[in-house]
This record gives structure tokens, sequence and C-alpha cells, in this order.
């Protein structure tokens, strides 16, 4: 029977090159949640590096109620914070930031406006294809490294 095993052969083969397919298939997928999930750290580098720059600019720090309401720490310097801060209120950091010296105005005046010095970071979602694939690396990282003793 020369002609089955050549057959079995070839489905051997059609079976091998799907085997191939499905693993590119796996390895595309997981290159693209890895990339996302970099992508998505870049952008909260990116914000953290805004903040950064927002709060070395700030040229005056107050205190903030609810309703926007500006506490000025400078002129409350010797009294208790109980004593003009409401009870159980809410208070935000805030601060006036300096814009940078430029030609025309080597020494510009500080913002009129306050700035939340509040930052959130955005949260970075890891795919189940990447915690699968750290999880099996672990587990051939620990089986490959330890040696009996």
């Amino acid at each position: 029977r020369p002609g089955s095993s050549a057959s079995t052969a070839e489905k051997a083969s059609a079976e091998e090159q799907q085997e191939k397919e499905a693993q590119i298939q796996k390895i595309s997928q997981l290159m693209d949640a890895l990339q996302e999930e970099q992508r998505q750290h870049e952008e909260v580098k990116q914000q953290v590096d805004e903040h950064i720059q927002l709060l070395s600019s700030i040229a005056k720090v107050v205190l903030a109620l609810e309703d926007s309401t500006v506490l000025p720490l400078e002129e409350r310097p010797s009294r208790k914070a109980a004593e003009w801060i409401p009870l159980r209120s809410t208070v935000q950091v805030m601060g006036y930031p300096k814009p940078a010296p430029t030609e025309d105005d080597p020494d510009p005046p500080v913002a009129s406006e306050p700035v939340s010095m509040l930052f959130t970071l955005a949260e970075v979602e890891r795919s189940e294809l990447v915690t699968e694939l750290l999880g099996e690396l672990s587990k051939t990282k620990g089986g490959a490294t330890r040696t009996p003793r």
C-alpha cells in the first residue's frame, strides 16, 4: 500500500501546517496585546510627565473647599485649621501656576485661576493573553532554573 503511507504523510504535514498557522496567529495576537499594553504605559508616563511639569511651575499653594472657595494659607498661619475650615468638609489642594518666562516677558505673572494639584493615574489594562503568557513563563522559568540539592 504505497499510496496509503503517502496520504498519511500528507495528512500529518497538513496538520503540522495548521498547528504552525495557529501558533503564528496566537503569537500575532499576543504581540498586538503587548503593543497595546505598552502604548497604555506610554500614555500614563506622558500624563505623569505633564503633571510633574505643572507641579514644578506652581508658585503658590492654597486649599479650596468643594464649592471652590479658596482658603489662602498665608492669611491664617497662627490659627488651628479647625477654626477656619468647616467641619466635615472636603478640602482640595490647589496651586497657582507661573508660566514659563519668555523673551517678551522674562517674569510673567502668576495665573489668576488655581488648578488642582491632585492627580489620578489611568489604569493600564492587561489582556488575558499577556496574563496567560506571564503565567506560562513563570512556570517555565521556575522549573528550568531550579536545581535539585
